[in-house]
């Protein structure tokens, strides 16, 4: 009756240590594929407490939009003009000649607009009568004026005095013939009756 118990405590004995075994073998292969498939040792559930010194992480700096057009290689748009034909460039030389003519004719035709004038000399000059007639005015006191424009001359005269401009003070003379006053500058007569303003001067011949 003994040995009976004996053994039926020796096969419970061996039986619970082959089970345990077993189980210690599957918790083994259980455990080494969760460790490889981790690819690292299985770290605690409790993480140690952080030290004082721990680095406080910053937080990252906005970033600024991208610009769309860096890195790209900007082109300029050419636009093509339209050539001009002869015939086209012919018409504006001859509408700017013809604009030329008039600005021409409106200098002429109206006074003089001198700028920074000055008097250049003075001088009396005696009236000659050139047929044999008596001058009221006996003498003219003649002052020569700078003049702005190029080739241009003309006079201003209130009663006795003449201004000058565009001709030499020394080569003037003035002459009284049938009742009128002329300036006799290189064979040349200019009327010069009294006005209010410069006015051109025009070579005439002599009635």
């Amino acid at each position: 009756m003994e040995n009976g118990e004996k053994r039926h405590g020796k096969s419970r004995f061996w039986l619970g240590f082959s089970i345990g075994l077993m189980a210690g073998l599957v918790f083994a292969v259980v455990f080494y594929f969760v460790d490889k498939s981790l690819n690292g040792p299985i770290q605690l559930l409790v993480s140690p407490p952080a030290s004082e010194s721990a680095v406080i992480e910053e937080a990252p700096a906005e970033e600024e939009p991208a610009n769309p057009y860096v890195g790209k290689k900007l082109t300029a748009k050419t636009v093509a003009s339209p050539v001009p034909s002869a015939d086209t460039l012919d018409n504006l030389v001859e509408d700017s000649i013809l604009m030329d003519d008039e600005f021409s004719l409106d200098q002429a035709d109206g006074p003089e607009l001198v700028y920074h004038e000055k008097c250049l000399a003075q001088r009396t000059i005696t009236v000659k009568s050139n047929d044999g007639s008596s001058a009221p005015i006996t003498a003219f006191e003649v002052e020569e004026w700078s003049e702005s424009t190029v080739n241009k001359i003309s006079y201003y005269r209130k009663n006795n005095v003449l201004k000058i401009k565009g001709l030499k003070i020394q080569n003037i003379k003035i002459i009284f013939h049938q009742n009128q006053y002329y300036i006799e500058y290189n064979g040349r007569y200019y009327p010069i009756p009294e006005n209010e303003d410069f006015h051109r001067l025009a070579p005439v011949a002599l009635p």
